[in-house]
């Protein structure tokens, strides 16, 4: 009995589906052996990300497109019977078991009563029939004859009549409760007792509601009569079923009801108050349908797991089998089909059988003269108008007065009255016939042939001898196309020659049929179709095969006919509109799931020497999963990213062996055959250096060193250099106290800005201030114990002061930078440290009370090899005697200045520095020194 009910039982789903799906042109079938963990599947929705989850028998399953991954009770489940989802506006997605247990699916974790204390009110003790929301609210009902209400966080439970199973709907802006003899509205309270109707009901399962009318089951009759409720006329009416298997569920078909039985789904549609019904698919025991954010379908079954069909408008003609020709004559198309037949349909889709023969042979060619009689390739002759005229031929060309035919190995010509004119071998077979240019052409096994002289000989030899050529177009430019077995498309005339192969795009090299239709170009091989669109001179190349929709990729004939592009195949007759859209979006959802070292640990920081390193990357496309390609980037923090360095891969993993220590950016884009390149997404990581490679280490190995080399070179100079030296060494130490003193006075101005972040609750700010911060120390710890430094690092920390200064500052400045072209910035040494205390001044004492957007200027020039150094700002500026900055004192500029007479007195000049100040105008700082330096 258990195993009836589970075979049967499925809960309804609030789900569309694509139309016209009873036309499956391609499908996927996905079972235990691809990973399911149960082919019973009653249920499959789609969350946020992009995963799609399924509800099995034996658990919940979630796929990407490369793997099933299975939860069981081990990860939060209550019982493993997953029977039914429902996705809210939260984007959860609430499932709920046989044993009537509630849980949610939300960031890809599982909640439920097991492991969240609040969902433990939601349980049931019976199976749950419905689960809706509204206003809000979500409402849960089950067969224990409770309703529980969920609103935000709080659990309301209303008891109904004892050992009664419940349903409820949202349907006409209200709450429906189906009942055991009534149907009540919570919202207005009106009720509806059908038993007064005389109607008996034993209970509505799986109620769903299209444009005011709810359709539900009533499961207590063998008969599974569909109930339809008109909520505007309030009237309930039992319809007879004509579909003799027994009804599963109730689903949503584009916007309307959609029945599962046990052999297929059945689209209802009510018309004159009465159900008429539709086959959709004939699957076995189907449990439901759903359509995925990208216009594909899944079709759960209780025996058969998981079909996949992707969007696409391809459809099957039926009544057809084995077509081999097709041929657009006079505002008809003409099919040659089971090898015996042919039919003509005109552009109101009627058609009609227009020759048959007694024999099934292989029909290679329809056509008609110029006196409209119909001709017929085929294995055993040439048929006009029925009459087999005892030739073989594979091609036709007709002119106004004969009739030219090409067999495997002779050229055929006959008059109107059908007698042979001309007759010749050709030792290749004759695929087609046409004419280019007024010359006559025919494309064979060994090239491209035409007549001179009474001779046949080859056309445009150096080009096309010995290739292959199945079939010749000229399109309305007067342009050859030629499709080539090997060498792919060739054009000749035009503007110039072309040719297109695998390089430019194309599937494949080896093209038996090429269709014009405008300035569309249709292209068949062996690997499926190739639509080819010329925009300026670069070719669009969109490809059209098993993956996206194409049933068979064996194509005997393509032809245009009154808006649609008609395929040929073994297996029948497809068609699908000539402006159907093959491009696809790039706009999937793109993840990596990881980086993992040799232990398999998942993490973003990496012990260097820990092994290679390998990264994960997936592209959620389940269309055309199969035709993903990869580009990646591995960039330090250093480097940018760029359109020339990208790495192709055609797997979704890469391999980085013994990484630097470094902090690491990896990049990742994604494509499909008929889409652009994705945006790149990110994945940022760390490889930590070993204790000896780290700075600390090093630095406190340097200091060692260096103190070492110190003491050595001062006790030699102790004995060796005279008073003057003394004296240089005692000014030089003057410098480095100063130095000392200006920076302390930066970072405890720093360390302001940083608490005042804090106190704010500014934590974002904090956080990127700390991380500039951290880099400009590390800059004045590198240039510690020097001098002078390279003018390109002193103007680089400033950079980075002045970013900081941009983060705490609240109205805001520009800030500009000039240093002339004669100066090499890497080699030319500036001491270190002179320019921050005078841009600081400018930041707080000019700008800082200004209204309005400030702005400071810094420009390094060299005259006469005098290194001159003006910066200058638009603040409040100050009065002074134009000399000194007396009357604006700051301590970090007066150590500049005290450090610069010190190292003038090394080098033996004297520097220069003048500051002038205008009040409400602004203030101009003008330093000079020379330009080398000891």
């Amino acid at each position: 009995m258990l195993s009836i009910i589970k075979k049967y039982l499925i809960i309804f789903l609030w789900l569309p589906v694509i139309q016209g799906y009873a036309q499956l042109t391609s499908k996927v079938n996905y079972t235990i052996d691809d990973g399911l963990p149960s082919n019973m599947v009653y249920c499959v929705q789609q969350d946020s990300t992009g995963f799609m989850w399924f509800g099995t028998d034996a658990g919940l399953s979630r796929f990407d497109g490369y793997e099933f991954i299975n939860f069981s009770l081990a990860d939060g489940l209550p019982d493993t019977e997953i029977l039914n989802f429902f996705k809210d506006s939260k984007s959860r997605i609430w499932f709920y078991t046989l044993n009537g247990k509630i849980g949610f699916l939300h960031k890809n974790k599982i909640f439920s009563s097991t492991n969240t204390e609040w969902l433990k009110d939601l349980d049931f003790n019976g199976r749950i029939t419905s689960i809706v929301e509204f206003n809000d609210k979500i409402y849960f009902a089950a067969h224990d004859s409770k309703i529980k209400i969920l609103e935000g966080g709080d659990v309301q439970t209303v008891d109904l009549i004892k050992s009664f199973p419940y349903s409820i709907c949202a349907c006409n802006d209200q709450i429906l409760l189906f009942g055991q003899s009534s149907i009540k509205s919570l919202v207005t309270s009106k009720v509806f007792d059908f038993r007064k109707k005389g109607l008996r009901i034993n209970y509505f399962t799986y109620p769903t509601c299209f444009e005011n009318i709810v359709y539900s089951i009533d499961r207590g009759h063998l008969n599974n009569a569909i109930l339809t409720f008109d909520t505007k006329k309030w009237e309930l009416r039992r319809n007879p079923l004509p579909i003799r298997n027994r009804i599963l569920s109730i689903g949503s078909y584009k916007k309307s009801p959609v029945v599962f039985s046990r052999n297929g789904s059945f689209g209802a549609h009510l018309q004159s108050d009465s159900l008429h019904f539709r086959e959709h698919t004939n699957f076995k025991s189907p449990a439901s349908m759903y359509f995925d954010n990208q216009n594909n379908t899944w079709i759960t079954s209780l025996e058969k797991g998981v079909y996949f069909a992707p969007e696409n408008n391809i459809k099957e003609i039926s009544d057809y089998t084995f077509v081999t020709a097709l041929n657009r004559i006079n505002n008809h198309l003409y099919v040659a089909h089971e090898k015996n037949r042919i039919t003509q349909i005109n552009k109101e889709g009627q058609e009609s059988t227009i020759q048959q023969f007694a024999k099934k042979n292989w029909l290679f060619f329809i056509s008609k003269d110029s006196i409209n009689r119909l001709w017929v390739g085929r294995d055993d002759g040439i048929y006009v108008d029925g009459e087999n005229i005892s030739y073989n031929a594979i091609s036709i060309y007709h002119t106004d007065a004969r009739s030219i035919l090409g067999s495997r190995n002779s050229y055929l010509e006959f008059s109107d009255d059908l007698k042979n004119t001309v007759k010749k071998e050709i030792f290749s077979y004759i695929l087609d016939i046409d004419k280019y240019r007024d010359t006559l052409l025919l494309a064979t096994h060994n090239g491209l042939l035409y007549f001179e002289n009474d001779s046949i000989i080859p056309f445009l030899k150096s080009d096309l001898s010995f290739v292959r050529v199945n079939q010749m177009e000229v399109d309305k430019k007067n342009r050859l196309w030629l499709a080539t077995g090997g060498k792919g498309l060739i054009r000749i005339g035009g503007e110039s020659p072309l040719s297109l192969s695998t390089d430019h795009g194309l599937i494949s090299n080896s093209i038996n049929k090429i269709l014009i239709v405008d300035s569309t170009l249709w292209l068949v091989s062996p690997k499926g179709i190739m639509k080819v669109n010329f925009q300026e001179s670069n070719p669009e190349i969109l490809i059209l095969d098993k993956l996206n929709g194409l049933t068979h990729e064996k194509i005997n004939a393509i032809e245009w006919f009154n808006g649609q592009i008609y395929i040929g195949t073994n297996a029948g007759l497809l068609a699908f509109p000539d402006s159907i859209n093959l491009k696809e979006r790039n706009d999937f959802h793109f993840f990596i799931s990881g980086i993992y070292d040799d232990e398999r640990s998942l993490t973003n920081k990496f012990d260097y020497g820990s092994g290679s390193l390998q990264v994960e990357f997936k592209a959620l496309n389940y269309k055309n999963q199969s035709s993903l390609s990869y580009q990646y980037q591995l960039l330090t923090n250093k480097d940018s990213i760029s359109n020339n360095h990208w790495i192709n891969s055609d797997i979704n993993k890469v391999n980085f062996s013994t990484l630097r220590p470094n902090e690491y950016t990896f990049y990742v884009r994604a494509k499909t055959k008929n889409s652009r390149w994705s945006p790149p997404i990110k994945y940022e990581f760390e490889v930590i250096p070993l204790f000896w490679q780290k700075l600390s280490f090093q630095t406190a190995l340097l200091l060692t060193l260096l103190t070492i080399i110190f003491l050595a070179i001062r006790r030699y100079y102790k004995s060796k250099t005279s008073r003057k030296d003394l004296e240089k060494a005692k000014i030089s130490a003057e410098i480095k106290a100063l130095k000392a003193q200006i920076n302390p006075h930066f970072v405890f101005n720093a360390l302001n800005s940083i608490q005042s972040f804090v106190l704010e609750g500014d934590f974002e700010n904090t956080d990127d201030y700390l991380i500039k911060y951290g880099k400009l120390m590390r800059k004045v710890l590198d240039h510690s114990e020097s001098l002078t430094v390279p003018l390109s690092d002193e103007l680089e920390m400033l950079q980075l002061y002045i970013d900081l200064e941009k983060l705490r500052f609240e109205v805001g400045f520009d800030f500009e930078i000039n240093v002339s072209d004669e100066l090499d910035q890497k080699s030319m040494k500036i001491p270190s440290m002179i320019i921050q205390p005078f841009i600081e001044n400018a930041i707080w004492h000019g700008l800082s009370p200004k209204e309005g957007q400030g702005k400071i200027h810094l420009m390094i020039t060299v005259i006469d090899e005098i290194i001159n150094i003006n910066i200058s700002d638009n603040g409040i500026g100050f009065e002074n005697n134009g000399v000194s900055a007396t009357n604006h004192d700051s301590k970090g500029s007066n150590l500049v200045s005290e450090r610069l007479q010190l190292v003038g007195k090394i080098n033996g000049f004297t520097p220069r520095i003048r500051i002038s100040s205008k009040l409400n105008v602004g203030t101009t700082v003008e330093i000079a020194f020379p330009k080398h330096l000891n």
